[in-house]
């Protein structure tokens, strides 16, 4: 990965908005299995209508396995930061809270939110390019 400030926030929203997708799937999904069938379907036709919800969920987890490593790479990379920096960006990014909320939040002036997203997104880039091996060796 080509990382940048820019690529970063990328992947925050596509991080955002497929980890919603997914959970949003499979939490509907999970309710159709748990809720009861109409009488009309018994035996086969009940067994046939469960084999198609767990082949929907098979397919959605299969669908978004790219976007769940994507996930948790970027919760590594997070974790890797300094503690405010990683506070903010998930504030901002994960939470939706703006740059002002955040500040009143943290107890820093806006500006001072804005410096430290801008040195939190160069870092994040920075790691992001890291192999796995050179990633290791500095944490």
């Amino acid at each position: 990965m080509n990382a940048t400030p820019g690529n970063i926030e990328e992947l925050f929203n596509s991080y955002k908005n497929h980890k919603t997708e997914a959970k949003t799937c499979i939490i509907l999904l999970e309710a159709l299995k748990e809720t009861e069938p109409p009488d009309s379907l018994t035996g086969a036709s009940m067994t046939e209508l469960w084999a198609k919800i767990n082949s929907y969920r098979v397919e959605i987890l299969a669908r978004h396995a790219a976007e769940i490593q994507e996930a948790q790479t970027v919760e590594k990379i997070l974790d890797s930061l300094p503690s405010i920096q990683g506070e903010l960006l998930r504030l901002h990014y994960v939470q939706g809270l703006t740059y002002e909320a955040i500040a009143e939040k943290m107890h820093y002036c806006p500006q001072t939110i804005y410096v430290l997203r801008k040195k939190a997104l160069a870092s994040m880039a920075l790691l992001a390019t890291k192999t796995p091996t050179e990633a290791a060796i500095t944490a």
